[in-house]
């Protein structure tokens, strides 16, 4: 997908919150280029309000630069994984290689910018995700909601709903971009889209930015509104992670009080 608009306005976004304040080292799915023609000014106003020095050409970066070079003007130390080797990539196949040990929990910031779509495995490239963040440390995602013979799959907010549920991750936010050549950034909101008129041949996007709190591992999710149609038995092959206690499926339902079809 590249850096388009809509990333650029989500980092000004968190920039201005103070979300990106501790972030030194960045890693992304995918050998990432700018696709933001147009908006260069944005460009250099996100780094402004990162601290960075300007670019004294942003329009040139925005329109087909390479993101590594927006992010080592932030100070941010950068990797990428793809498994073209483009911009130094570490040479990774995410259908089914996991996170070297040497990068596991060693980043502040972790980009999923248009590359999980493209894969089948999604448990492998997910848990790679949570592997590369630090404990703290943010995951960013920007995946397509609609979109025509693009990649493998598109998404919906339950999806990371059910994430952050089942890995205890804090929710930043969730924003849904209709187009990407726009930098408007929608806040989710449950029945919003018998509001909207999303045209299917448009590249409408889900953006998330969700806060990995604890150093456990990644933890699969189940779909909350099926959860009571399981037994025990299958309950008990999940987990959740809660307060940072990584506890039994069978036994938050219990607590919840969340029961099982064979009672």
């Amino acid at each position: 997908m590249g850096i388009g608009a809509p990333i650029i306005a989500l980092f000004h976004q968190l920039a201005r919150d103070g979300e990106l304040k501790d972030v030194k080292r960045i890693i992304e799915l995918g050998s990432q280029d700018m696709t933001c023609p147009g908006y260069g000014q944005l460009l250099n106003r996100t780094i402004a309000a990162m601290g960075g020095e300007q670019l004294p050409d942003p329009e040139r970066i925005a329109n087909g630069g390479a993101a590594r070079d927006f992010y080592q003007r932030l100070g941010w130390q950068y990797r990428c994984i793809d498994t073209d080797g483009r911009h130094d990539a570490v040479t990774m196949d995410l259908n089914f290689d996991p996170a070297p040990n040497s990068e596991k929990a060693k980043y502040d910031l972790v980009t999923n910018f248009g590359t999980t779509e493209h894969l089948i495995n999604q448990v492998n490239a997910f848990t790679v995700l949570h592997d590369l963040a630090r404990p703290g440390g943010l995951i960013i995602h920007i995946l397509p909601f609609i979109a025509v013979e693009h990649g493998f799959f598109t998404y919906q907010p339950n999806f990371f709903y059910a994430l952050a549920r089942a890995n205890s991750y804090d929710t930043l936010g969730i924003w849904l971009n209709p187009n990407t050549a726009l930098s408007s950034l929608i806040p989710w909101q449950h029945g919003m889209l018998r509001y909207l008129k999303l045209d299917p041949n448009n590249d409408a996007v889900l953006v998330v930015a969700q806060r990995k709190m604890f150093g456990v591992d990644f933890k699969v999710p189940f779909q909350q509104v099926y959860e009571a149609t399981r037994t025990e038995e299958v309950a008990a092959r999940y987990q959740y992670v809660v307060d940072g206690e990584v506890l039994n499926g069978a036994r938050v339902a219990h607590l919840t009080g969340n029961g099982f079809t064979n009672k």
